[in-house]
């Protein structure tokens, strides 16, 4: 669709204002120089204390190649954007056709200097993932690239410290596809990602058949009983037939010695998945989206919430659009629960969660999207005060059209300081394959439409490079 107006052009070029590609030179970096906070926040690569916005676009165009991919940062806490691809300083390789650079990401402080660095995996064979390390200026050119021959290295990623030895893992599954697969379906672990080369130790985990996909969809890291270590949860797809994705959710707890034996919390779970505490008891709690099956018509419209306890995770309470206090008619192929978030948007102490519904109809108009914001209480995750906001709400810029596919990704960060998570919504949909980003800010009172801002490839200095903007955030 096309934007009929923005209406905060002047925030939106205070944003945006100085455009760079990332380098290791000074004057490529953002303006003005961070002081790091340690520990580092993640995502934070300029250690101002404010969490910094990832946009990948796997499918996105790069020197001239189809799907070679790139990722666009947008630092928080000062103007300027940085485009990264294989082509920039500290990325190994070169872009290529179907390589789908930045197809997973993940954030945390590598190199133990209190600001935090960045991996940016593919979906492609040739080059590995891509660690970028962060500092004063934002991400710089200095990285290392973590490889396995013919692995597919990186289709998805997580990050953290399972042992506690002051060194953050970093969690990399390997390819999609078993035929793909030359160790077996699984995930590789990387230590001290500081000074390569770093060698990997492989994990097999059961697949269900050679059309099986090899390895985990979904990571979330959190301490979800408590005890200080860092634990695992992952999402294990089942049998692929060209659309069915989801089988079990399983939970690997950190401990001095790392990641202990998987075991199995839910069946027929989804891609999505998210952690935060969402009741305010300082246990960590899981959130994970529902299965994405072609048997099934392509119906989810669902998703999962696990409390933590001493434990760890337990039993999950369902969310649907059906659920009293819930906005919305549960609809099949709405995909409600396909991306999630987990942030405290009211400030309250307590995790909220964002569930985008990206094939929500709005009125007759197919597949316009729709994001519904839950608040965390003292006894789980409610339905009180419930949200729903779609590009028709009032205050938000644009309007809804057909598979503009609002709410395909969310992400809940603290963008303006002020302590509350505010929310991101991609529509990679709209005036495809450019895409759209949206971002509305956290109030005590919830999420609020005042001071919206919206924005596009065009803004961002990557217009004509399909980026499908909004598709993948983090």
């Amino acid at each position: 669709m096309r934007i009929r107006s923005i209406t905060h052009a002047g925030a939106l070029a205070a944003l945006l204002a100085v455009p760079f590609t990332g380098t290791a030179h000074a004057a490529d970096r953002p303006a003005g120089p961070g002081t790091a906070a340690k520990p580092a926040i993640s995502g934070d690569f300029d250690g101002d204390g404010r969490r910094d916005l990832v946009a990948a676009s796997p499918n996105g165009r790069a020197a001239g190649q189809e799907a070679a991919g790139f990722v666009t940062v947008l630092y928080a806490g000062r103007t300027g954007r940085q485009v990264i691809t294989r082509n920039s300083p500290g990325v190994a390789g070169t872009p290529r056709t179907f390589d789908f650079f930045g197809g997973s990401t993940a954030s945390a402080d590598f190199d133990r200097d209190g600001y935090a660095d960045l991996a940016i995996g593919s979906g492609g064979r040739y080059h590995g993932v891509a660690v970028l390390y962060g500092g004063p200026g934002g991400l710089t050119g200095r990285g290392i690239t973590l490889s396995i021959p013919n692995a597919y290295l990186g289709s998805d990623l997580a990050a953290g410290d399972f042992d506690r030895n002051g060194g953050v893992d970093l969690i990399v599954a390997g390819a999609r596809k078993l035929e793909d697969a030359p160790t077996g379906a699984g995930f590789w672990t990387f230590r001290d990602v500081r000074k390569a080369p770093v060698p990997g130790t492989h994990t097999p985990v059961p697949s269900r058949g050679e059309d099986g996909l090899a390895a985990w969809t979904a990571p979330a890291v959190a301490d979800f009983d408590r005890d200080g270590y860092p634990d695992l949860a992952m999402s294990i797809a089942g049998n692929m037939d060209g659309e069915t994705v989801g089988a079990r959710l399983e939970l690997r707890r950190g401990s001095a010695k790392g990641l202990g034996a998987p075991r199995v919390l839910l069946r027929q779970t989804g891609r999505a998945i998210g952690a935060g505490d969402i009741n305010g008891d300082g246990r960590a709690d899981l959130v994970v989206g529902g299965l994405i099956s072609s048997d099934q018509h392509g119906r989810t419209n669902r998703f999962h919430v696990l409390l933590g306890g001493p434990g760890g995770p337990g039993k999950p309470k369902t969310f649907t659009q059906s659920t009293p206090g819930v906005p919305g008619t549960d609809e099949a192929n709405d995909f409600f629960g396909t991306a999630l978030a987990v942030g405290d948007v009211n400030g309250d102490g307590r995790a909220d969660v964002a569930v985008g519904a990206q094939g929500e109809d709005v009125g007759k108009i197919e597949d316009a999207g729709s994001v519904t914001v839950l608040y965390g209480t003292p006894t789980g995750l409610g339905t009180r005060n419930a949200q729903i906001f779609g590009q028709n709400t009032k205050g938000v810029p644009g309007a809804a059209e057909r598979r503009d596919l609002f709410g395909a990704a969310v992400l809940l960060a603290d963008r303006n300081g002020d302590g509350r998570a505010d929310l991101f919504i991609g529509a990679p949909g709209e005036n495809a394959p450019a895409g759209r980003l949206h971002l509305l800010f956290g109030s005590r009172a919830g999420v609020t439409t005042k001071g919206t801002k919206s924005f596009g490839p065009a803004d961002l200095g990557i217009g004509g490079r399909q980026a499908e903007l909004g598709g993948t955030l983090d």
